[in-house]
């Protein structure tokens, strides 16, 4: 079984604990390492826990000739240039990690210590990927947007097969963009019941409401798809949000977790006090003689001073008929001391 809570880096991942945000930089930085650094730079500024790129050789993933070969030549950053991207963003208190496709980049990438392996939607079949993963010693964390929840539960076999108890598997819906209507939010809760472990959302919608409403249906890790410049084409741009977006989608998140608060039904000190406030309490409504039985014609429920102790309505069934002991005054608050049956 999955551990319900791990760590990645200093961050503790699952229900509880804060939301892990990913910007998701992937091949945005179009084989530019110059604007993959200030990508890096901006993500942080805007509140991001994680980047993540994409470490795919085109030669190693794609048949020549396929739209995915000419996109990931054109988007390729070396491992070189990976390591002094992982190295700033770990000076900027971002934890970094990537996709990797195909063996010998894995292993050249984990050498790099990303602070997790990334499993894309496209990568869930490849099992042989995944289990030389999951035994690096690393939480892996998993997409599951392409395939039915069979491909998921055959991932989380494999990964459990190695002892290797920390992973988190992503609701994906992998459209570009995700209308919508088929993003299925509540799938969280569902996929939290059969994998036993920590779930996340991977966002490919346009915007970030699909984001933080995530965080309402358990989502331990966020996803989100991060640009420069959102209005460029190709690419994975047009799904993407820029820093000012990332910035709100931050703020928008932290203000669901408070929102959400915990599983108690704990009052607080503020709350308390209303309670005092507002609450009635049993008062007479009318002068009442020594030895009267009370009744509901001689007896109200008022709000008081929150200085006065008295009783409260709650206790009426229980006093109802008793008899007073002394006179009391129009709107004098009654106590069980002064009662008798």
């Amino acid at each position: 079984m999955f551990n319900k809570t791990f760590k990645l880096g200093n961050r503790i991942i699952g229900d509880e604990n804060p939301t892990f945000i990913i910007a998701e930089i992937g091949i945005n930085h179009e084989g530019n390492p110059t604007k993959c650094m200030e990508m890096i730079e901006s993500a942080a500024r805007a509140g991001a826990d994680s980047i993540k790129l994409q470490t795919l050789p085109a030669n190693e993933n794609y048949l020549p000739g396929t739209e995915s070969n000419d996109i990931f030549s054109k988007g390729w950053i070396d491992i070189e240039t990976t390591a002094k991207a992982f190295e700033l963003a770990r000076e900027l208190g971002v934890e970094p990690m990537t996709t990797c496709g195909d063996l010998i980049t894995l292993f050249k990438v984990d050498k790099l210590k990303p602070v997790a392996h990334k499993i894309s939607s496209g990568l869930i079949t490849h099992e042989p990927l995944i289990d030389e993963a999951s035994k690096l010693g690393k939480p892996l964390i998993v997409s599951t947007g392409m395939t039915k929840i069979n491909s998921a539960k055959k991932a989380a076999k494999i990964i459990l097969e190695n002892k290797n108890y920390d992973a988190c598997f992503l609701k994906c819906t992998s459209l570009y963009p995700a209308p919508l209507k088929d993003l299925n939010l509540k799938g969280i809760l569902e996929l939290k019941k059969i994998l036993k472990a920590p779930i996340g959302f991977s966002d490919h919608s346009i915007g970030i409401d699909a984001s933080y409403l995530s965080v309402a249906m358990g989502a331990n890790i966020i996803e989100k798809h991060y640009s420069y410049d959102t209005s460029r084409k190709g690419f994975d741009h047009q799904i993407s949000v820029n820093e000012k977006g990332l910035s709100e989608l931050v703020q928008n998140i932290r203000k669901a977790e408070i929102i959400l608060g915990n599983n108690t039904m704990e009052i607080s000190e503020a709350q308390s006090y209303m309670s005092k406030c507002n609450l009635r309490k049993i008062v007479a409504r009318k002068e009442i003689k020594k030895g009267e039985f009370l009744n509901l014609d001689n007896v109200g429920f008022m709000r008081t001073l929150p200085s006065v102790e008295g009783l409260s309505p709650a206790y009426w069934r229980k006093i109802k008929g008793y008899a007073t002991k002394r006179n009391f005054s129009k709107y004098e608050i009654i106590t069980e001391s002064d009662l008798k049956k």
